[in-house]
Protein backbone atom coordinates (compact mmCIF):
# COMPACT_ATOMS: atom_id res chain seq x y z
CA UNK A 1 0.00 0.00 0.00
CA UNK A 2 1.29 3.47 -0.90
CA UNK A 3 2.18 5.23 1.39
CA UNK A 4 1.36 9.23 2.06
CA UNK A 5 3.73 11.99 0.47
CA UNK A 6 4.58 12.86 4.39
CA UNK A 7 5.92 9.58 4.92
CA UNK A 8 7.53 8.37 1.45
CA UNK A 9 9.20 11.80 0.56
CA UNK A 10 12.49 13.09 2.03
CA UNK A 11 12.91 16.09 4.19
CA UNK A 12 9.20 16.69 3.46
CA UNK A 13 7.77 19.25 6.18
CA UNK A 14 10.54 21.51 4.93
CA UNK A 15 10.26 21.35 1.31
CA UNK A 16 6.58 21.48 1.98
CA UNK A 17 7.09 25.59 2.89
CA UNK A 18 9.44 26.05 0.05
CA UNK A 19 6.78 24.67 -2.53
CA UNK A 20 4.46 26.91 -1.05
CA UNK A 21 6.86 29.61 -1.04
CA UNK A 22 7.32 28.77 -4.61
CA UNK A 23 3.94 28.22 -6.08
CA UNK A 24 2.08 31.23 -3.94
CA UNK A 25 5.30 33.97 -3.85
CA UNK A 26 7.25 32.80 -6.79
CA UNK A 27 10.39 32.35 -4.24
CA UNK A 28 12.28 30.41 -6.30
CA UNK A 29 15.71 32.16 -5.03
CA UNK A 30 14.92 30.11 -1.55
CA UNK A 31 13.37 26.72 -3.47
CA UNK A 32 17.18 26.70 -5.30
CA UNK A 33 18.82 27.32 -1.55
CA UNK A 34 16.84 24.44 -0.21
CA UNK A 35 17.72 21.95 -3.22
CA UNK A 36 21.28 22.43 -2.53
CA UNK A 37 21.18 21.17 0.64
CA UNK A 38 18.31 18.59 0.20
CA UNK A 39 18.56 17.81 -3.58
CA UNK A 40 17.12 14.71 -2.53
CA UNK A 41 13.71 16.21 -2.10
CA UNK A 42 13.66 17.78 -6.02
CA UNK A 43 10.86 15.23 -6.80
CA UNK A 44 8.65 15.36 -3.87
CA UNK A 45 5.21 16.29 -4.39
CA UNK A 46 3.02 17.99 -2.29
CA UNK A 47 -0.67 20.06 -1.76
CA UNK A 48 -3.88 18.22 -3.12
CA UNK A 49 -2.48 18.35 -6.34
CA UNK A 50 0.46 16.18 -5.56
CA UNK A 51 2.51 18.76 -7.82
CA UNK A 52 6.27 19.02 -8.01
CA UNK A 53 8.21 21.80 -7.89
CA UNK A 54 8.94 21.54 -12.20
CA UNK A 55 4.82 21.69 -11.88
CA UNK A 56 5.05 25.14 -10.68
CA UNK A 57 8.44 26.43 -12.49
CA UNK A 58 6.38 25.51 -15.37
CA UNK A 59 2.67 26.89 -14.56
CA UNK A 60 5.19 30.36 -13.46
CA UNK A 61 7.00 30.53 -16.53
CA UNK A 62 10.37 30.38 -14.91
CA UNK A 63 13.74 30.95 -16.92
CA UNK A 64 16.09 28.64 -18.81
CA UNK A 65 18.63 28.65 -15.97
CA UNK A 66 16.30 27.98 -13.35
CA UNK A 67 14.66 25.23 -14.95
CA UNK A 68 18.23 24.05 -15.81
CA UNK A 69 19.05 24.24 -12.03
CA UNK A 70 15.94 22.21 -11.32
CA UNK A 71 16.94 19.33 -13.89
CA UNK A 72 20.86 19.44 -12.13
CA UNK A 73 19.38 18.29 -9.17
CA UNK A 74 17.42 15.60 -10.81
CA UNK A 75 13.92 17.14 -11.43
CA UNK A 76 11.71 15.15 -13.78
CA UNK A 77 9.69 16.04 -16.34
CA UNK A 78 7.56 13.43 -16.65
CA UNK A 79 6.07 12.83 -13.09
CA UNK A 80 2.03 13.09 -13.30
CA UNK A 81 0.20 15.15 -10.91
CA UNK A 82 -2.75 13.57 -8.95
CA UNK A 83 -4.99 14.97 -12.15
CA UNK A 84 -2.74 13.41 -14.09
CA UNK A 85 -0.89 16.33 -15.97
CA UNK A 86 3.27 16.73 -16.13
CA UNK A 87 4.79 19.77 -15.27
CA UNK A 88 4.85 20.73 -18.92
CA UNK A 89 0.65 20.47 -19.10
CA UNK A 90 0.70 23.29 -16.45
CA UNK A 91 2.24 25.69 -18.41
CA UNK A 92 -0.29 28.73 -19.01
CA UNK A 93 -1.39 28.94 -22.30
CA UNK A 94 0.31 32.49 -22.92
CA UNK A 95 3.42 30.79 -21.68
CA UNK A 96 3.10 27.24 -23.37
CA UNK A 97 4.92 27.61 -26.46
CA UNK A 98 8.12 29.16 -24.48
CA UNK A 99 8.27 26.55 -21.53
CA UNK A 100 8.01 23.96 -24.15
CA UNK A 101 11.16 25.46 -25.93
CA UNK A 102 12.66 25.59 -22.97
CA UNK A 103 11.92 22.17 -21.44
CA UNK A 104 13.04 20.65 -24.73
CA UNK A 105 16.45 22.38 -24.40
CA UNK A 106 17.05 21.83 -20.94
CA UNK A 107 16.13 18.28 -20.71
CA UNK A 108 16.68 17.08 -24.43
CA UNK A 109 13.94 15.17 -26.73
CA UNK A 110 14.44 11.83 -25.48
CA UNK A 111 15.26 12.68 -21.79
CA UNK A 112 11.34 10.38 -21.28
CA UNK A 113 12.95 7.41 -23.13
CA UNK A 114 16.34 7.94 -21.60
CA UNK A 115 14.51 7.09 -17.94
CA UNK A 116 12.70 4.35 -19.19
CA UNK A 117 15.78 2.30 -20.26
CA UNK A 118 17.72 3.07 -17.22
CA UNK A 119 14.65 1.91 -15.08
CA UNK A 120 14.31 -1.01 -16.99
CA UNK A 121 17.80 -2.00 -17.61
CA UNK A 122 17.81 -1.79 -13.43
CA UNK A 123 15.05 -3.40 -12.91
CA UNK A 124 16.85 -6.32 -15.05
CA UNK A 125 20.23 -5.99 -13.24
CA UNK A 126 22.25 -4.52 -16.06
CA UNK A 127 24.01 -2.30 -14.45
CA UNK A 128 26.98 -1.58 -16.89
CA UNK A 129 23.89 -0.46 -19.24
CA UNK A 130 22.59 1.84 -16.57
CA UNK A 131 25.90 3.40 -15.83
CA UNK A 132 26.45 3.99 -19.25
CA UNK A 133 23.46 6.31 -19.51
CA UNK A 134 24.29 8.08 -16.43
CA UNK A 135 27.58 8.63 -17.35
CA UNK A 136 25.96 10.35 -20.33
CA UNK A 137 23.02 12.18 -18.80
CA UNK A 138 24.14 12.12 -14.78
CA UNK A 139 20.62 14.62 -13.96
CA UNK A 140 18.94 11.00 -14.26
CA UNK A 141 20.14 9.42 -11.65
CA UNK A 142 17.31 9.72 -9.14
CA UNK A 143 14.61 8.81 -11.69
CA UNK A 144 11.91 6.58 -10.03
CA UNK A 145 9.40 4.24 -11.64
CA UNK A 146 6.28 5.70 -11.40
CA UNK A 147 4.54 2.26 -10.70
CA UNK A 148 6.53 1.18 -7.31
CA UNK A 149 8.61 4.59 -6.84
CA UNK A 150 12.56 2.34 -7.08
CA UNK A 151 15.57 3.88 -8.40
CA UNK A 152 18.57 3.35 -9.47
CA UNK A 153 19.88 2.81 -6.22
CA UNK A 154 16.75 0.73 -5.03
CA UNK A 155 17.51 -1.92 -7.60
CA UNK A 156 21.05 -2.03 -7.04
CA UNK A 157 20.05 -2.64 -3.07
CA UNK A 158 18.00 -5.35 -4.62
CA UNK A 159 20.55 -6.52 -6.71
CA UNK A 160 22.77 -6.56 -4.20
CA UNK A 161 25.47 -4.86 -6.41
CA UNK A 162 29.00 -4.48 -5.10
CA UNK A 163 30.69 -1.59 -3.43
CA UNK A 164 32.23 -0.23 -6.66
CA UNK A 165 28.90 0.33 -7.99
CA UNK A 166 27.50 1.86 -5.20
CA UNK A 167 29.75 4.30 -4.92
CA UNK A 168 29.99 5.11 -8.41
CA UNK A 169 25.85 6.00 -8.40
CA UNK A 170 26.65 7.90 -5.17
CA UNK A 171 29.19 9.83 -6.83
CA UNK A 172 26.96 10.59 -9.27
CA UNK A 173 24.53 12.29 -6.74
CA UNK A 174 22.01 9.02 -6.38
CA UNK A 175 19.82 9.36 -3.38
CA UNK A 176 20.05 7.41 -0.09
CA UNK A 177 17.10 9.23 0.82
CA UNK A 178 14.64 8.53 -1.77
CA UNK A 179 11.80 5.84 -0.84
CA UNK A 180 9.28 3.73 -2.82
CA UNK A 181 5.82 4.10 -2.52
CA UNK A 182 5.74 1.77 0.37
CA UNK A 183 8.54 3.94 2.41
CA UNK A 184 11.39 1.98 1.58
CA UNK A 185 14.59 3.61 1.16
CA UNK A 186 17.74 1.83 -0.99
CA UNK A 187 18.92 1.04 2.75
CA UNK A 188 16.24 -0.53 3.50
CA UNK A 189 15.55 -3.03 0.33
CA UNK A 190 19.37 -3.74 1.35
CA UNK A 191 18.92 -4.81 4.57
CA UNK A 192 16.00 -7.03 3.63
CA UNK A 193 18.05 -9.22 1.05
Amino acid sequence: MALPPEQRHPFYEAWRQVYAGAKDACAWKDALEFLNDSPGAINNRGGGSESTLLHQAAYWGIDRGTIGRLKDFGADPTILNKAGKAPLDMARPGKRQEMQSIFVDVFGADDSRLRQLILQEARNGNFYQVMHYLRRSPHLVNTQSPFSGYSVMHQAAYHGVGAGLIAALSNLGASWELMTHEGKTAADILRER
